[in-house]
């Protein structure tokens, strides 16, 4: 868990979930990977970029959730959207890693603080890095960052 993105964990109490289906239709697209441990969506628009990464954690089956904090504001309507989805078809716990706090089950308090978390993580990785949106991947924030310093 980087500076330059929010992160989430999201831990299935059960395992009749099907994790890939839901995420597919969200709209998610499944991506060729490396390992056999693990299965890799990305949701992305115009506007957005969301990463996700499917498999068993610590022998616990989970779904994490990373955002760059260079997203534009409209991922935050994704982010949300996808959150609820998820608690509605598959029991589990929700941990924001930006405050350690868990969630269990949906609520619009669950999402106040989740929106707050990531606004204070958001305004740290700006105070180092300056203020600049692209809906990219939180793997591709370090190397924009330095294509946008060469091209100055």
């Amino acid at each position: 868990m980087g500076v330059e993105s929010a992160n989430y964990m999201y831990a299935l109490s059960q395992d009749d979930c099907d994790v890939g289906k839901t995420l597919e239709e969200l709209g998610a697209v499944k991506q060729t990977a490396d390992s056999d441990r693990f299965d890799y969506w990305v949701l992305k628009g115009e506007q957005y970029w969301i990463d996700f990464q499917f498999g068993s954690f610590s022998a616990q089956r989970a779904l994490s959730i990373r955002v760059a904090l260079c997203n534009p504001v409209d991922v935050l309507i994704e982010l949300r959207n996808v959150l609820e989805v998820l608690s509605e078809r598959c029991a589990g716990i929700l941990l924001d890693k930006q405050s350690g706090v868990r969630h269990s089950g949906w609520s619009d308090t669950a999402w106040e603080n989740i929106e707050a978390a990531y606004a204070a993580k958001q305004a740290e990785f700006q105070k180092y890095f300056g203020p600049f949106e692209a809906a990219i991947s939180g793997g591709e924030v370090f190397e924009t960052l330095r294509e946008r310093r060469t091209k100055r």
